[in-house]
């Protein structure tokens, strides 16, 4: 059977901060990033670092200069979320000189080969770990970030690439852990467009 027509409109339930409707217009003041983070609680999974953190942050006497940095990370991460397309199909085929069977089999490739390397992150990002282990995060998010911008899988690639720019910037293990689960959801965000394009 022939693959089904790409949809590349956002899907329902694949979105890493769903309590962020609107992100254009969303004001992060510099008093309350606390407040803020706090918003996500409901929609974090409750065992993650990030939900872990923010739950810290309730009962701490003065917020940590993580929290300013993990705002803003957050915001962004939202931003270019809302701004792009699972894969932009036109654009896509067109880098594939308007083979359809080709680009086909170089998104399967691609899905096998990003999720061979988040795992391999996620193995780097356990608690304790993320430290030590930056520059690999560096190295294998900037591979994932290459690898979907020449196919023009925007979302997968901006994780990516926030992802690789918290790792470079040393901003700490709670934002590089909390861009790590941005890049979770836009590997499964990725993994549905195949899915619904009959890929996979």
């Amino acid at each position: 059977a022939s693959p089904n027509p790409p949809d590349s409109t956002p899907q329902a339930g694949l979105n890493p901060y769903p309590s962020i409707s609107d992100p254009s217009n969303l004001t992060l003041p510099s008093s309350s990033p606390a407040a803020f983070l706090a918003t996500l609680l409901p929609h974090l999974p409750s065992s993650h670092p990030t939900a872990l953190f923010i739950t810290s942050l309730m009962t701490a006497p003065s917020p940590p200069p993580e929290v300013s940095l993990l705002a803003d990370a957050v915001r962004q991460s939202a931003l270019t979320w809302h701004s792009n397309s699972t894969i932009n199909h036109p654009s896509a085929l067109a880098q594939c000189g308007d083979d359809v069977v080709f680009l086909h089999e170089l998104l399967v490739d691609l899905l096998n080969e990003c999720s061979a390397h988040i795992t391999t992150i996620g193995s780097f990002l356990e608690v304790g770990q993320a430290e030590v282990n930056m520059k690999r995060v560096q190295e294998l998010s900037h591979a994932i970030k290459g690898a979907a911008a020449n196919l023009v899988c925007d979302r997968l690639s901006d994780a990516a690439k926030m992802l690789e720019e918290a790792a470079k910037s040393r901003k700490g293990e709670v934002v590089v852990r909390e861009m790590g689960r941005v890049l979770v959801v836009a590997l499964e965000d990725f993994r549905g467009g195949l899915r619904q394009m009959g890929l996979i």
